[in-house]
């Protein structure tokens, strides 16, 4: 399946879009092991794509991090 250019552009702009700070509203809807499923996941993705993505994902991951710290008191 090839990658269309317009689909490699639009890279950036959803980068922009998850770097936007979650609410604990929206957080507090997920259970804990969810949260850590999540974190896990988006953690581990952030390592191996491409950057803009990548940076994306990891601001994502530490805010559900720091949202379990806060809230469910993960060390």
């Amino acid at each position: 399946m090839a990658v269309k250019a317009e689909e490699l552009k639009s890279i950036p702009e959803e980068a922009a879009q998850i770097k936007l700070p979650v609410s604990d509203e929206t957080l507090s809807q997920f259970n804990e092991d969810q949260l850590w499923a999540i974190y896990l996941a988006l953690d581990r993705a952030a390592k191996g794509l491409v950057k803009e993505l990548g940076q994306a994902d990891k601001v994502l991951a530490q805010q559900f991090y720091s949202y379990g710290k806060r809230k469910l008191g993960w060390v």
